[in-house]
């Protein structure tokens, strides 16, 4: 009975790891960076935008006097500053969820301290819950119009904006 009780209370508390962990703004898998490889990556940033009723989303390849470039799955579409109402730009994901399911399974494991469960359990709950939210509450993106289309061009694949001399017909994720 007891140990029912045990397995249904860490079945709860996973489910609110999980929760936890899914806060963060994300961008499809392998589109970004996380933070620790940001640095090694030469892509843009993953940028969704609301432009005359539509959403369009891609990697940020560059600017152009004002006209805005995004790399879509489909292809290389040219949009017009003055056209986006909203965007959101994601410059790498967070590793939430990894922190989440490590923290669930370390509180899972604690059943093997036997009786000492009473203390290990509640401390690996605190500990992981707190480090979950932290990556989750990082800042991983910026929006326009909070934030102007200058600070845009540091996470696009051109920060200097798309040269004349660059073929786009061979621009691939």
């Amino acid at each position: 009975m007891f140990t029912e009780q045990i397995f249904k209370n860490l079945a709860i508390f996973l489910m609110a790891f999980g929760l936890l962990s899914c806060s963060a703004a994300k961008a499809p898998k392998g589109t970004v960076p996380t933070l620790d490889k940001i640095s090694e990556t030469a892509n843009g940033g993953w940028v969704t935008f609301q432009s005359e009723g539509k959403d369009i989303s891609g990697e940020l390849i560059g600017f152009k006097e004002d006209s805005i470039f995004v790399l879509t799955d489909k292809k290389l579409l040219s949009l017009s500053q003055n056209n986006v109402h909203f965007a959101r730009l994601i410059f790498y994901n967070t590793k939430a969820e990894n922190y989440g399911g490590w923290a669930g399974l370390n509180s899972l494991f604690t059943i093997a301290n036997g009786w000492f469960l009473i203390f290990t359990f509640p401390i690996n709950l605190i500990v992981g819950s707190s480090v979950t939210v932290g990556e989750s509450n990082r800042i991983n993106f910026i929006d326009f119009p909070e934030h102007p289309w200058t600070e845009f061009h540091k996470f696009a694949r051109f920060p200097q904006g798309l040269l004349d001399t660059i073929d786009r017909n061979e621009l691939e994720f």
